[in-house]
């Protein structure tokens, strides 16, 4: 179960609409965020993981930036399908 203020957060990836056709999210101001890269990372217990790297085609003059990144420039997001999946099905229980 998730906080009133997890859902209401329109930064988080969990709260963004997914395109799984053209892999792409997209923001609470209807704009894209599409994959540019693809990366893998290493823990501290060694296991690899391949996170792909979605960034916003422009939040220049967004209303809702300031909620929805700390960053300058475009959003960025980091996101491990593996581990997207493995939560939602955890969540599902």
């Amino acid at each position: 179960m998730k906080k009133a203020s997890f859902k209401k957060s329109i930064g988080k990836r969990e709260n963004m609409k997914y395109d799984q056709i053209n892999d792409e999210y997209t923001c609470y101001n209807d704009k894209k965020l599409k994959p540019i890269a693809i990366t893998t990372r290493k823990s501290k217990s060694r296991y690899k993981s391949k996170i792909i790297i979605y960034e916003c085609e422009n939040c220049v003059d967004c209303q809702y930036e300031l909620k929805c990144t700390k960053a300058l420039g475009n959003r960025k997001m980091q996101v491990s399908k593996l581990f997207a999946e493995k939560r939602v099905r955890s969540l599902a229980k």
